[in-house]
């Protein structure tokens, strides 16, 4: 219901000018004051009250910013298509509000995704010992060569100790990606065509990167029981292997279950 201070029917002092924001000025407008007449709003039978809109005339004072907007929604109405001959609905009111507000513009940004070339990235790591089932350790050489060999406690210490990286893959993916650096000289296994059929060696690089990671450095890491099995990302169905004999090279083999050793333990360091 709308409430407006009380008026008389005859003339009401108004500030009038073509720019509505001169009523909201502190001083208000500097315009010259004219009249205008509501006949309308007297008149028993009116516009407003023929189409179900009622108004109160009160004593109550309200603020002079209320006043002006009831009178100019009023205004507005009256110049509304159609609004006197069917009844006042919530359409009418959302284009009552629509004229009289004015809508601020929404500004949006576009955005380019690109697509990497490689979906590997870093998101965690551990450090780890890594034995076959026959219990022989992994250890470098004095020629930086990875051999598997049987050690007592008085030179444990030549096992190294792996930081294995793990990796985000493809999604949906169910495999685990691991990246496997021997920690104390940053030599990380990799596996590269030589010839006929792949190999694994060592890259010894001193900033590896955690995103775009080279397919060539990752293993699908499979646990089987209590045993790990390492499979090249880049050449499935190849294996990080060990030999039956003592202090041999590890390598990539391609058997499981034969002579060669696929299965290995891993501790926490």
């Amino acid at each position: 219901m709308a409430m407006v201070p009380e008026i008389t029917c005859d003339e009401v002092d108004f500030y009038r000018d073509d720019d509505d924001r001169q009523f909201y000025e502190a001083d208000g407008p500097n315009q010259k004051k004219g009249y205008f007449q509501y006949p309308d709003l007297c008149s028993k039978e009116s516009l407003l009250e023929e189409d179900g809109i009622q108004l109160k005339f009160t004593t109550q004072p309200h603020q002079f910013h209320q006043t002006v907007m009831v009178i100019v929604a009023i205004e507005k109405m009256k110049h509304l298509n159609g609004l006197s001959s069917q009844f006042f609905q919530d359409n009418d009111l959302m284009n009552i509000f629509t004229n009289i507000f004015q809508e601020e513009p929404i500004t949006f940004k576009n955005c380019d995704i690109y697509e990497s070339d490689s979906s590997f990235r870093l998101v965690s790591s551990q450090d780890c010992t890594i034995q076959d089932i026959n219990q022989k350790c992994l250890a470098l050489s004095k020629a930086s060569e990875l051999r598997a060999l049987h050690l007592n406690g008085r030179n444990i210490s030549q096992q190294v100790i792996f930081s294995m990286k793990y990796l985000l893959g493809d999604i949906g993916s169910q495999k685990t990606h691991v990246v496997l650096c021997i920690k104390k000289n940053n030599l990380y296994l990799s596996c590269v065509r030589r010839g006929e059929k792949p190999i694994l060696q060592l890259e010894q690089i001193a900033n590896f990167p955690s995103i775009n990671v080279e397919k060539r450095f990752i293993f699908n890491k499979v646990e089987i029981n209590n045993t790990t099995e390492f499979e090249s990302a880049e050449y499935p169905n190849w294996y990080i292997s060990t030999s039956q004999m003592d202090e041999q090279p590890v390598f990539l083999g391609n058997i499981r279950g034969g002579k060669d050793i696929t299965d290995f333990i891993l501790a926490d360091f």
